[in-house]
């Protein structure tokens, strides 16, 4: 197996800078893709070449929140050990310090360091802004849905990319005036949703700088409904490596990894997989083209349910999840107290209340062995098999400072599914858990969640399966 670093190749060590963001972690998952798709080219067959490749892909990316180090800091401990900085999508104005932090610092000082950086959405807003464009409420706010992009200039960030491709949109800010300095690479095409009819929307939605190795683009790459998004991020690792002008391979030295998001919770990102606790059981109804088969189910199964759930997945695959949340888990954060609530309904609104902590720990970190915990064995079925389901506000970038105005706020909520109806294109799954093991650390899920027995889950099962059965008149 190859030794040294050069024949590894080179790939782009990155800095991301998270502005507090859901979508940043599909960000770092699509750039470690693509690291790890380039070290896997080289890094020959085997247990050992992977774990290699894993090793050197991790070590080329790493992430901070956007106002966690100081600009001095990030300028002299992280920049001179990164390529390129990937500047992440988030809530507010790029006008707003504290809405963007050191990320405007690093793209003022292109200039002076040659960085090339890319920015998504809030990062893309943030360079216009810093290179005098206009920023300023859309005409239209566009919110999850998808537009066709046209391109204006395929001879950098967007090469290789054919103009009409599909992007996920999610803004309510856009450039509404450029400037000089800066260049137009893309605009939105056709039409978007707005209150109940189609409007037309051109916004721009890729930028750069005229001399400096600046980009950016109003729309999601890293969604998983956009289009070409690993193209265009190897497209800008390309861009980078013509701007640094250096192939001899670099990592990322473990001083400064350790600065990372990541390694500072080791728990979420390296955790010890636990033993499954639920089983699943599982029945399949084929649907024989029946039209409607989730409102159909809905309306048939949930019409006197005081607690029902609806979710559609995002992912245009027609997956439907019907459930109740009566009498079911669900956990409660507030980032004022930092305080962790476990409930049950009862009844409509009415509750008992099965667990509360005040954390010493990030929620993220405590939630996530919550969720290790709840893990279902491998078995036939959708993809979404039963587990936690809920929101998280925009405060819950807050976590762990306690300025949360309102101490009763609830920034997270997540209810634990443990019996359901997943409705899919062709058929409909009815699913339930079964507890296969205790967990001192959670004992609470014993009083909520999953059934004792598996005769009783195929009870539920059965009795559940006739109802859809008899909501679509199948057999």
């Amino acid at each position: 197996m190859p030794g040294t670093n050069e024949a590894w190749g080179w790939h782009p060590r990155t800095l991301v800078v998270d502005n507090y963001d859901s979508y940043t972690y599909n960000l770092v998952a699509l750039l470690t893709d693509a690291a790890r798709a380039h070290y896997s080219s080289f890094g020959g067959s085997g247990e050992a070449s992977i774990e290699e490749t894993e090793r050197r892909a991790q070590e080329h990316i790493i992430v901070i929140r956007n106002d966690e180090y100081s600009w001095e800091t990030v300028r002299d401990s992280i920049l001179p050990h990164v390529d390129n900085v990937v500047i992440s999508p988030g809530p507010g104005t790029p006008a707003r310090r504290e809405d963007v932090g050191v990320g405007r610092d690093i793209i003022a000082h292109t200039q002076r360091d040659g960085h090339p950086v890319l920015g998504v959405c809030l990062g893309h807003q943030m360079i216009a802004h810093e290179y005098g464009a206009k920023v300023d409420q859309s005409v239209v706010p566009v919110h999850g849905q998808t537009s066709s992009i046209d391109v204006l200039d395929d001879s950098c960030l967007f090469h290789g990319i054919p103009s009409g491709f599909c992007a996920v949109r999610y803004h309510s800010l856009t450039v509404t005036r450029m400037s000089s300095s800066l260049r137009v690479l893309a605009r939105a095409a056709g039409t978007v949703e707005h209150a109940g009819r189609m409007v037309a929307s051109t916004d721009i939605m890729g930028i750069r700088h005229n001399t400096l190795p600046l980009w950016g683009v109003q729309f999601h790459p890293e969604s998983v409904c956009s289009e070409h998004g690993a193209r265009l991020l190897a497209n800008f690792a390309q861009l980078t490596r013509m701007a640094v002008g250096r192939l001899h391979v670099l990592r990322i030295p473990p001083h400064v990894q350790s600065m990372s998001v990541q390694a500072r919770d080791q728990h979420v990102w390296k955790r010890t997989p636990t033993e499954p606790r639920f089983s699943l059981v599982a029945r399949r109804v084929e649907l024989h083209g029946v039209v409607d088969a989730g409102a159909r189910v809905f309306a048939h199964v949930h019409s006197s349910d005081w607690a029902p759930v609806w979710l559609d997945g995002s992912d245009n695959s027609g997956m439907s999840v019907l459930a109740s949340s009566a009498h079911a888990a669900t956990v409660r954060y507030s980032v004022h107290s930092q305080q962790v609530r476990v409930v049950r309904a009862t009844g409509p609104g009415t509750e008992d209340t099965l667990y509360v902590q005040t954390l010493s720990e990030p929620f993220w970190t405590w939630m996530q062995r919550t969720v290790d915990a709840t893990r279902c064995v491998d078995s036939v079925g959708p993809a979404f098999r039963c587990g936690w389901i809920g929101h998280f506000a925009y405060e819950m970038k807050d976590d762990g400072s306690g300025d949360r105005e309102s101490e009763s706020a609830v920034d997270a909520q997540l209810t634990f599914v443990d019996r359901c109806v997943v409705v899919e294109p062709d058929c409909a799954w009815v699913l339930a858990l079964v507890r296969r093991a205790a967990d001192v650390e959670h004992e609470w899920l014993d009083q909520a969640c999953g059934f004792t027995s598996t005769a009783e889950a195929e009870a539920w099962v059965h009795g559940q399966t006739q109802r859809v059965r008899e909501a679509l008149d199948v057999d």
